[in-house]
């Protein structure tokens, strides 16, 4: 079969059911459902935004340190970090909860501490 006599795309009735139609970046993408979905950086600053207007609370329950969410109540992470492994003013700290505006400064924090 000669590959050059092939057409580049395949008309819409021979796409594949998951298959995209990809926009340009900043531009919304189609899925051949018709359901539009943002792309990547779109998602990326969404979640960024999301991030922003969340607070995470470390506190050390039973011995070891939890990450809630802004309502104390839903647990984000699991350290696995016993608290015997911080110092005695940070095991204080650690007792009473500390307050992050983001994952990242209580990765920061946990880094600093244990390093």
């Amino acid at each position: 079969m000669d590959t050059q006599s092939l057409p580049e795309t395949l008309p819409e009735d021979h796409e594949a059911t998951n298959q995209r139609k990809v926009g340009s970046v900043g531009m919304a993408i189609e899925d051949s459902a018709g359901v539009n979905r943002t792309n990547a950086g779109q998602r990326r600053q969404s979640a960024e935004n999301s991030e922003a207007e969340q607070s995470y609370y470390l506190v050390a329950e039973d011995g070891f340190l939890l990450v809630f969410l802004r309502d104390r109540k839903t647990i984000c992470l699991y350290t696995h970090m016993p608290l015997m492994d911080f110092s005695v003013s940070e095991q204080e700290r650690l007792r009473e909860g500390i307050w992050f505006s983001s994952m990242l400064e209580v990765f920061n924090y946990l880094e600093s501490c244990t390093s």
